[in-house]
């Protein structure tokens, strides 16, 4: 909790709610909305986190000289009948390689895409920017062109489009095979 302006709010409603703090002009269904929201927020912002912790990729495609197509399926067979029992369509990834000098152990990275999901990740980081901004602009700038009683659109996120947003729509989301120099005995 801060304090800003005489009103006692936490961090996440600075943060993503500036200047709408007063009880009297924003009523209690509004207050608690924004609560739901912020507690939306902390949810989301963990799993970008997680998200973009993953530097193996970044650091592959920055150097684009380890990312290519690989594998277009996987199948997994009977041992005994030789029966396919499980498959895996991999035509939608790419596969990055990485280096471990420690273990001289080479790994292919694949990745599929999921182009539903990041579509609504960048779509909610977009209005987490929104908010922060638009909401801004009102309460330290000077807005050209204010018009009395001008209207904005907030956003107010809940669980359940926080969940749908982060749901994977792909059946496995990475695979990894590795090969490592085993030193002879001698």
């Amino acid at each position: 909790m801060i304090d800003f302006l005489d009103h006692n709010v936490s961090i996440g409603h600075y943060i993503f709610y500036v200047g709408t703090f007063s009880k009297e002009k924003f009523d209690e269904e509004y207050q608690n909305a924004v609560k739901e929201s912020v507690e939306s927020i902390k949810k989301i912002i963990k799993i970008l986190a997680v998200d973009f912790s993953k530097r193996d990729e970044y650091n592959a495609y920055k150097h684009t000289m380890r990312v290519f197509p690989s594998f277009n399926s996987i199948h997994i067979l009977n041992s005994n009948t030789l029966k396919e029992e499980i498959n895996f369509d991999l035509s939608n990834s790419a596969s990055y390689q990485i280096y471990n000098d420690k273990e001289n152990e080479t790994i292919v990275k694949t990745k599929l895409f999921d182009p539903e999901r990041d579509f609504k990740m960048t779509r909610i980081c977009s209005r987490l920017i929104y908010n922060m901004i638009e909401l801004r602009s009102i309460v330290f700038g000077d807005r050209k062109g204010k018009e009395k009683n001008e209207k904005i659109a907030l956003i107010l996120f809940n669980q359940e489009n926080i969940e749908d947003s982060i749901k994977h729509n792909v059946k496995i989301q990475d695979l990894s095979f590795s090969s490592k120099l085993i030193k002879g005995s001698s």
